[in-house]
């Protein structure tokens, strides 16, 4: 088993230890080992020094130890419960049964267990036994790797089910690392009905859509996702529905989920091929947008997707959701609008670019995913990822609502972790006003919250 210190996991540092170990002495038996290494205050001894096996192990604390096992068990009691006769699995799905009793939402497993002597002694010997007894790699490959959506299916299960919201195992949050709750929502086709949502994957995706004051559905979608191979190879993207309110939002939907699986399929060697990317991505929206036109029924998206790469960031659009970035005090519009009003602010008909929003026809968008496939194109930007502090997605709920100079505002005051929710609160309260002139070609008012109003924000750290 290959180490790397740097980003080694507990329970990989768990398996490191105990097979040099039981390298060193193979008649050592790996059930003694775990569970001396789980009750005994001086385990390390128990351990071999080669290859700094026992420094690894001693970097642990008990309760990290304690919390590996457990959620082993939950693996295996979960995953059981969907495809069955998986081995040890009888004190785990005990242990399932068990904590699914409590009724507290702040349930410390960590501390039931410590109190539960003998049932932390069954699962230690059940997860030795997997791990190290078995002799099994599929089966511990499958349990690390593969067996996430078992879980998530389970957990959210729980969240959705109002007679299960009682059960301690959702509120453990052993599992909630793993868990990219937009993914899930956009897969299960439930995130248009929730009308409002609010996500984060990791420590740099962050996403909020509502559907504001004056729509009584949603039809914006938005995604964030980390590639599974590569977290640092990342994807998000807001998709308007265009075309009525049921059509629109399906069309949004399809695309956001077909994009979403692509992505994970997609090979972790495109992180430093960016041509490539790009080629790949405009295949894909370019099949996206055949199939939704098939419909034929007027439905259609508009779509701006970023993906985060080694050195770069590619940005494709189609219609008039935007790319934004900023960095120190300075704010771009990545993209251009695929929008009647555009094509008169290049033209000179409009002086100002905030004028745009103020337009009668600022709503009047010129392609998006469901057009005819000989007219339907693909805007695609290249990034540099050092050119940028945050990379803001946003659909014209946002933009319609706030120039670009509130827009930079927003973002520089607000932690990272927040500028999403702040660029959609704020356009959803703030009424914008035009100087009154004589052409009628201009709203003199934009009332807030007057669309679906979405942000998806990725934010580089410095």
């Amino acid at each position: 088993m290959e180490y790397k210190s740097s980003s080694m996991k507990k329970l990989k540092k768990i398996d490191y230890a105990l097979l040099e170990t039981l390298m060193k002495h193979p008649n050592f038996n790996p059930i003694d080992l775990m569970l001396s290494i789980t009750f005994m205050e001086n385990f390390p001894r128990y351990i071999t020094s080669q290859n700094n096996a026992r420094d690894i192990i001693a970097s642990l604390t008990r309760d990290d130890i304690i919390r590996e096992v457990a959620k082993q068990a939950l693996k295996v009691a979960v995953v059981d419960k969907s495809i069955g006769n998986l081995p040890g699995k009888q004190s785990c799905s005990q242990f399932l049964d068990y904590i699914s009793s409590f009724e507290n939402k702040k349930l410390n497993i960590i501390e039931i267990l410590k109190n539960n002597p003998r049932q932390l002694e069954e699962l230690v010997k059940s997860f030795a036994s997997i791990r190290y007894c078995n002799r099994n790699p599929k089966l511990i490959e499958f349990l690390d790797n593969y067996s996430e959506h078992y879980i998530n299916d389970y957990l959210i299960s729980l969240e959705e089910d109002s007679a299960l919201k009682k059960m301690g195992i959702f509120n453990i949050r052993l599992f909630s690392e793993s868990i990219n709750k937009c993914r899930e929502d956009i897969l299960r086709g439930v995130q248009l009905q929730k009308g409002e949502v609010e996500y984060s994957v990791g420590r740099a995706l962050f996403a909020k859509s509502i559907i504001g004051k004056r729509r009584k559905t949603q039809e914006d979608s938005v995604l964030l996702l980390e590639h599974p191979q590569n977290k640092k190879f990342k994807m998000l993207l807001v998709a308007d529905g265009v075309g009525g309110a049921l059509n629109g939002g399906k069309a949004s939907s399809y695309a956001t989920r077909e994009l979403a699986l692509w992505f994970e399929e997609l090979s972790q060697n495109y992180y430093r091929n960016p041509n490539e990317l790009l080629k790949r991505l405009k295949e894909k929206i370019k099949n996206i947008n055949i199939e939704i036109n098939k419909e034929n029924d007027g439905r259609g998206s508009t779509l701006v997707c970023a993906i985060v790469g080694n050195e770069k960031t590619l940005v494709a659009s189609a219609g008039d959701s935007r790319a934004y970035i900023t960095k120190d005090n300075h704010i771009y519009q990545v993209t251009a609008d695929d929008s009647y009003v555009q094509k008169l602010y290049e033209n000179g008909y409009i002086e100002s670019k905030d004028d745009m929003r103020f337009h009668k026809k600022s709503n009047y968008i010129t392609n998006s995913l469901g057009a005819d496939p000989e007219k339907f194109y693909i805007n695609s930007y290249f990034i540099d990822n050092s050119s940028y502090d945050h990379l803001l997605l946003l659909s014209d709920g946002v933009t319609d609502c706030l120039s670009d100079n509130q827009i930079m505002a927003i973002t520089k005051k607000t932690p990272r972790d927040k500028i999403a929710a702040a660029l959609v609160d704020k356009a959803n309260i703030t009424n914008s006003h035009r100087q009154k002139t004589e052409d009628d070609a201009y709203y003199e008012n934009i009332w807030g919250g007057k669309d679906n109003t979405t942000a998806a924000v990725f934010t580089r750290r410095k």
